[in-house]
């Protein structure tokens, strides 16, 4: 697939687009290239953008090219553990659901559903007004994780929120864990 065609199917026809998806075999890492890092990159460069804005408009002050950096590497980092470790994990999950434990599978699911929460980083960064957009991503990214379940991982259709919700909270618990700690090393707020 296509990267913009497998972005619509993702946003517009979620059901259908795994439906299709996982009667079709693809190894993570092809995902991971071919349509994961894009999106994991766009999130991560919208959370530096909303870093910048944020430190202009609370503390006055401008961050350096080196500071934006560090913030884009530690966002790409914490979002790419989240997929990879996340879609594992999941993975293990969903068999106390009833599902399968299937790591590529989950990997995938992880990537996709989390597309619309990297384009409202985008979206967020326009302007600090809109970081309300971010929460509608974060909903968005629920619904699409209840909807791939059931055809990725075979979640049964009745286990399928609190899956969701555990998914929900093992995701975004891993990225927002790395991006704590990767910027308190480096001393950095996150």
């Amino acid at each position: 697939m296509k990267f913009l065609k497998a972005l619509i199917g993702i946003l517009f026809s979620p059901a259908y687009f795994y439906r299709k998806l996982y009667g079709q075999v693809y190894g993570s890492g092809e995902w991971f290239v071919l349509y994961g890092l894009p999106v994991i990159v766009a999130g991560a460069a919208g959370r530096m953008v909303r870093v910048l804005n944020r430190a202009a408009v609370e503390q006055g002050e401008l961050l350096m090219a080196w500071q934006m950096l560090v913030v884009f590497i530690i966002s790409l980092v914490a979002y790419t553990i989240s997929v990879w470790i996340g879609g594992h994990l999941l993975s293990k999950l969903s068999g106390a659901f009833g599902g399968r434990e299937d790591s590529n599978a989950g990997v995938i699911l992880c990537m996709t559903a989390y597309t619309p929460f990297m384009i409202s980083q985008l979206l967020g960064a326009i302007n600090p007004f809109m970081n309300p957009v971010i929460f509608l991503g974060i909903a968005y990214t629920l619904f699409l994780f209840s909807r791939g379940t059931g055809y990725m991982l075979g979640t049964p259709e009745g286990r399928t929120t609190g899956f969701t919700l555990i998914a929900f909270f093992i995701i975004f618990g891993l990225s927002h864990l790395v991006i704590f700690l990767i910027s308190n090393m480096f001393a950095f707020g996150g």
